[in-house]
């Protein structure tokens, strides 16, 4: 990949670039589920729901880190499931698209890079999450990446079966990603928040929360984001939360806790069915006010 990229490039590609073939090419499948008894016997328990927020018990999906490397359980239900990181790395669940095997994909990640994003559907992630994040898992078979700069292991295969009957959370904001809109509430409370974010677009979402710095209006940012030149320095905000790339069908659970303020709501990612623009430019953006 050629690193002479302008700004929008490196948010827009990298984004699902790095987060998707990088935090993949960079793995090596040297992890592989581990039969580790306390991993799977932890992997079984349940997260008992925060009072407010959800409804029953969830399962959970634990990964940790046992003799240096990462590792996981073999088998978790369907259903809504929390993954719990023990392991000191970032990491991110990924879904293997139907008839895929965990073969192939290392196969293909060996062989060509480019060719694994016709083999997967992330899921997202957040770094800004507060506790617990909860992903709606489909049956089929999973891997967990290690999505730091310089990941270097891939956990797998997992397999999703039989749906556990535990209730999915109860969410205070709710969002569908579509092509190219945001259905999203226009103000909410400040303070901790649990959001189901949905993906029910034809292409991959993102959903990114800035706070434009002072005279600086979407515009400009859509300016800079469409402009062919190279933009040096910092963009022109504050990236308060993310929910990284998520693939068609994809559904999560994030507490985020923001601040009272406004905010602007975009994806940044290609669109990689259509002109290449990036989705923000084809209008999947949006304001929200938090409200003390």
């Amino acid at each position: 990949m050629n690193t002479k990229r302008n700004w929008w490039r490196l948010v827009g590609w990298l984004l699902i670039g790095v987060m998707a073939l990088g935090m993949l090419s960079a793995c090596s499948p040297k992890s592989q589920a581990g039969a580790d008894p306390e991993t799977i016997a932890e992997a079984t328990a349940v997260l008992t729901a925060p009072a407010g927020q959800m409804a029953g018990d969830i399962p959970v999906l634990t990964i940790k880190m046992v003799n240096g490397e990462l590792s996981a359980p073999d088998k978790v239900p369907s259903g809504p499931v929390a993954l719990v990181n023990e392991s000191g790395l970032p990491v991110e669940p990924i879904r293997l698209n139907d008839g895929v095997t965990f073969e192939e994909l290392t196969a293909t990640l060996a062989e060509n890079e480019e060719a694994v994003l016709d083999l997967i559907s992330l899921l997202g992630s957040s770094e800004n999450a507060v506790g617990q994040i909860i992903y709606d898992l489909s049956p089929g078979q999973y891997v967990v990446a290690d999505t730091s700069e310089e990941g270097d292991a891939l956990v797998g295969p997992i397999t999703v079966g039989e749906p556990s009957g535990a209730t999915p959370p109860t969410a205070d904001v709710n969002v569908d990603l579509v092509d190219f809109n945001f259905a999203i509430p226009s103000e909410i409370k400040a303070g901790p928040q649990l959001w189901q974010i949905n993906n029910k677009g034809e292409q991959w979402h993102e959903l990114v929360i800035i706070k434009l710095d002072e005279g600086v209006a979407m515009d400009d940012v859509m300016a800079m984001i469409m402009s062919e030149e190279e933009t040096s320095g910092p963009p022109p905000f504050e990236m308060v939360a993310m929910w990284s790339p998520m693939g068609v069908g994809t559904t999560a659970w994030v507490e985020w806790d923001l601040p009272a303020g406004a905010y602007t709501v975009l994806c940044f990612l290609p669109d990689l069915k259509g002109d290449f623009q990036p989705h923000a430019a084809h209008g999947m953006v949006a304001n929200l006010t938090v409200t003390n």
